[in-house]
């Protein structure tokens, strides 16, 4: 943090300390700052005529700490005198991607995020921490890590239930368990859906804070992409025996509209077995665009709550079974200093392939920009998870064809109507994006489309 204002002042001799009471301005000062890669560069003047014989003292003083040192020139001195003021620059500190916005203007940029740390925590979510048994470690990162753990009647009585505990690390800071009790508080306030990974609930007496979630058997959507690659098949009738048995890729989505329906007026039907069942049914295009259709749908329901996810991608969307995906936020069990998807930005990694043009450049996170950011999510599945724009570098060439409008080609796998689509998310202007509503509108014809052909076809 840089001040706001300085000035040159002539303060007391007779006080080595800067006294605001017994100084008095100097004239004909010139001070000018700059931005250079989020760093703050203040040069300041003033005419050697007034300095001689005088005693500086340069102070900087932030929210962290304040240094300064003294420098006496008399009227012999000649050479530049620069200063070396010690930058004081707070520790990076956890928070969730996920964030809930409060809108205060017209603006989609006219926004405050909402902080949770004064809200009061429901106790119905509380969870008896001796009823539930830690279990191997499933990621783990600068902040905390992510267990798998078994909740003895967390659903029902007598009932264990496979889950995932979000956790800080044993040594955390104090505003880091703020920050992880603001989190829960904000999840409880969202609610459920059946393509958010839900909270079940949580532990936070006597012990660690622990955020207890479901637990999704077939990990990562990325990992899930690249691994069943082998196995895509571009349409369930390429392989017509395994079609007679009722094995189709399409059915799932009138399950899954249905599903959808039902979820909102059932909690149950939120709950997915936990179990992992053999996954050996080919992949098909139809899969690929239910990946899409569940994404938007859940982050259609995140919007609705006005929520920013700022970091949606394969990575941080998980699958359960019956090909159902879930969006999540474990950035805290990411270990993002050997992740080459996030760069160094300033004095942050950021994932940057998967950022707007105005989160990159200003700083600025909005619906808009996550619909940007699942453009590229869509690439990556039509792509089976290749890592967005292959080949090129993150440099200041990257940076400039991102402001000029470079839009990637056509994934492999996709065809020119999800490409279209694709384009749409990626309009440098925010406004000329879709919104999730749109989107899912657009998937859900696409797909029922789909659905009717191949019934055709079948019969």
């Amino acid at each position: 943090l840089v001040p706001a204002n300085y000035t040159w002042m002539f303060c007391s001799e007779s006080n080595d300390r800067y006294d605001y009471l017994h100084s008095r301005s100097v004239p004909n000062a010139f001070k000018a700052d700059s931005d250079v890669s989020c760093n703050k560069l203040i040069k300041s003047s003033v005419s050697k005529d007034v300095v001689k014989g005088v005693k500086f003292r340069f102070c900087l003083t932030n929210s962290v700490g304040s240094c300064c040192i003294s420098i006496h020139l008399n009227a012999n001195t000649h050479k530049d005198m620069t200063p070396n003021l010690l930058c004081f620059q707070q520790k990076p500190q956890y928070q969730p991607q996920l964030q809930m916005i409060q809108m205060t203007g017209p603006s989609d940029n006219d926004y405050i995020y909402i902080n949770f740390k004064d809200f009061e925590y429901d106790r119905k979510w509380e969870f008896p921490r001796e009823n539930l048994e830690l279990g191997k470690e499933l990621g783990s990162g600068a902040f905390g890590m992510v267990v798998q753990a078994t909740a003895y009647g967390i659903k029902k009585p007598g009932v264990s239930q496979k889950v995932a505990v979000k956790m800080l690390k044993e040594k955390h800071q104090t505003m880091e368990k703020e920050a992880l009790m603001s989190e829960l508080k904000m999840l409880t306030h969202i609610g459920h859906h059946a393509n958010i990974v839900n909270l079940l609930g949580a532990c936070t007496d006597s012990g660690p804070v622990y955020l207890i979630f479901q637990y999704c058997c077939h990990g990562d959507l990325l990992n899930y992409l690249k691994n069943n690659c082998e196995r895509y098949h571009k349409s369930v009738t390429d392989e017509m025996p395994q079609v007679r048995q009722v094995s189709i890729s399409v059915l799932p989505f009138v399950y899954l509209l249905n599903y959808s329906l039902q979820s909102w007026c059932d909690p149950e039907s939120f709950e997915t077995p936990d179990e992992q069942t053999e996954d050996l049914e080919a992949l098909t295009f139809d899969d690929l665009l239910s990946f899409a259709f569940q994404v938007a749908r859940g982050m259609e329901f995140l919007s609705s709550k006005n929520c920013i996810h700022r970091d949606l991608a394969a990575r941080n969307v998980l699958v359960t079974n019956g090909r159902q995906v879930k969006i999540g936020d474990f950035g805290l069990a990411r270990d993002i200093d050997n992740d080459s998807n996030y760069v160094v930005r300033g004095n942050v990694r950021l994932p940057v392939k998967w950022m707007a043009p105005e989160s990159i450049f200003q700083g600025m996170y909005t619906m808009k920009s996550d619909v940007w950011a699942y453009g590229i999510l869509l690439w990556e599945i039509f792509s089976l998870g290749v890592t967005p724009y292959p080949g090129i570098k993150v440099d200041h060439m990257f940076y400039s064809m991102i402001e000029r409008g470079f839009k990637m080609e056509c994934p492999y796998y996709a065809n020119e109507t999800v490409y279209g689509m694709m384009c749409k998310c990626w309009a440098l202007d925010p406004a000329n994006r879709p919104s999730f509503s749109k989107l899912v509108s657009f998937l859900c014809d696409l797909l029922t489309d789909r659905e009717e052909n191949v019934g055709l076809y079948l019969c």
